[in-house]
């Protein structure tokens, strides 16, 4: 139960920095510059014209806050020394990054796809 309330407070507390970055960014018309953005747009080929910046960086920001919350979850669960919980975490951390934003990117090509069949 307690490992539920942190990872509650955890996800909660990174959301709100997030969202506070997304909407300094958003007001500085700078959503385009965001590296996760970058990445994901590198890696999966996906074409610019066809991307709603402010969805997909919603969606970056809800997911970044899910994958730090969920790593800082599972690495204070385990009971080991404070070097092998940073080693662990960090391991963890690229893991879910590279997964997460893989599946994301597919997703957006299929969404790219589906588009480009009804034009």
């Amino acid at each position: 139960m307690e490992n539920l309330l942190f990872f509650a407070i955890t996800f909660t507390v990174i959301l709100l920095i997030y969202l506070g970055i997304y909407f300094i960014k958003k007001k500085r018309n700078s959503l385009k510059d965001m590296k996760e953005l970058e990445y994901l747009i590198r890696r999966g080929r996906i074409n610019i014209n066809n991307i709603n910046y402010n969805n997909v960086c919603l969606i970056l920001v809800f997911v970044n806050s899910l994958i730090i919350s969920v790593t800082a979850t599972i690495v204070t669960m385990l009971n080991v020394k404070y070097i092998f919980q940073m080693i662990i975490g960090f391991c963890l951390l690229m893991v879910l990054i590279y997964s997460i934003y893989e599946i994301i990117g597919q997703w957006l090509k299929r969404r790219e796809v589906k588009k480009d069949e009804f034009k």
